[in-house]
């Protein structure tokens, strides 16, 4: 199975991250990049992520801190 790919690339499209929460629970966080090379903060992104997991030991807190 031969998937045919573009490399010519368009050269203005950016990107973002979505940590998405089990369940019903939706969008817990989500960084859009802005200017080319951006990336999400990584302290944020393991925060988040470590709050998802252990969701009884944060319970008065945010979860959705996206720029």
């Amino acid at each position: 199975m031969e998937i045919e790919q573009n490399f010519k690339e368009e050269g203005e499209i950016k990107g973002g991250l979505f940590v998405v929460a089990s369940g019903r629970s939706g969008i817990a966080y989500h960084f859009i990049e802005r200017n080319f090379g951006d990336w999400a903060p990584l302290p944020e992104v393991v925060e988040i992520c470590t709050r998802l997991q252990n969701p009884h030991e944060d319970q008065g807190a945010s979860m959705s801190t996206g720029k």
